[in-house]
């Protein structure tokens, strides 16, 4: 299902996305308008008569400035929300490392994966780049020839600007955004499912905001399946006898996610989880 064939949703959620947009940004001009100078500025001129380098001048600068990148991400926000919603519904994103090549047995394993799941007409979310992104986009050209166009999902590769990673050559749809955060709101917030492929210090921060959304209820709860057991028992070793054992989450934080080398068992999973959220917004369009 296409989100641009259900007109009413996708304007309602664009008009949602202003009004938000525009109430923040009103809440910001007003506290620091108003509430910011009952405090800080009385604390700068303070600080200006004993001689401190500290300006007032510098401080609106700071404001400023601070307002025009949250209006910037704001206006980034709307934009990758407009180019995701052109993308067939379900959605799932994929999570890996981008130093794997064509031989890593993940690489392979994302590939195969994700040409399954296309070809069920779920499309693929990704941060575009080299790596398991990449063995994620091109699992539609797997598919090509063999299954009706329309039939097919797509892939979408969300990047970062100054990263030096570029789009891959099997991703169909590519846009770049300036911050990490803002990358990871899309790639969470639209996904049906999240596939967690070995990487290393950014898939562990996405890996771990994912789940985090998810325990506080800032986000939907999604499947989160982390494929590579051998690759991840160190971590689930750390979470079961460390975190786990002294208190620091209880189990059913514990499973928020599973793992598996079964790709069979990830797709299902992952199908499952597609079914659901299609009949859910079916049921809500009524």
């Amino acid at each position: 299902m296409n989100i641009l064939d259900d007109k009413g949703c996708l304007f309602n959620g664009i008009f949602k996305l202003l009004v938000s947009y525009l109430l923040n940004q009103t809440m910001y001009v007003f506290t620091t308008l108003v509430f910011v100078p009952l405090s800080e500025v009385d604390c700068a001129m303070h600080m200006i008569s004993e001689g401190s380098d500290m300006k007032v001048g510098m401080f609106c600068y700071e404001c400023i400035r601070l307002w025009m990148r949250m209006t910037r991400v704001s206006m980034q926000l709307l934009y990758g929300f407009w180019r995701i919603s052109s993308v067939p519904r379900p959605i799932v994103s994929f999570f890996g490392g981008a130093r794997s090549n064509n031989v890593d047995p993940y690489f392979r394993k994302a590939l195969k994966l994700s040409s399954r799941l296309v070809a069920s007409g779920v499309s693929v979310l990704t941060g575009g780049g080299p790596g398991i992104m990449e063995a994620a986009s091109c699992g539609i050209r797997e598919e090509e020839g063999k299954v009706d166009p329309k039939h097919l999902g797509r892939s979408i590769g969300i990047g970062v600007k100054d990263l030096g990673e570029g789009s891959n050559p099997c991703v169909q749809e590519y846009f770049e955004l300036d911050y990490f955060f803002a990358r990871k709101w899309l790639l969470t917030r639209y996904s049906d499912a999240i596939f967690v492929f070995p990487g290393g210090f950014g898939t562990l921060d996405e890996l771990a905001d994912a789940l985090t959304l998810i325990q506080t209820g800032k986000m939907p709860a999604v499947p989160i399946i982390l494929i590579g057991s051998e690759y991840w028992e160190p971590f689930m070793n750390w979470l079961i006898k460390e975190a786990l054992h002294h208190g620091f989450v209880d189990q059913e934080e514990v499973d928020l996610f599973k793992v598996t080398d079964d790709l069979d068992e990830a797709y299902h999973w992952a199908c499952a989880a597609c079914d659901d959220a299609l009949k859910a917004k079916k049921k809500k369009g009524r």
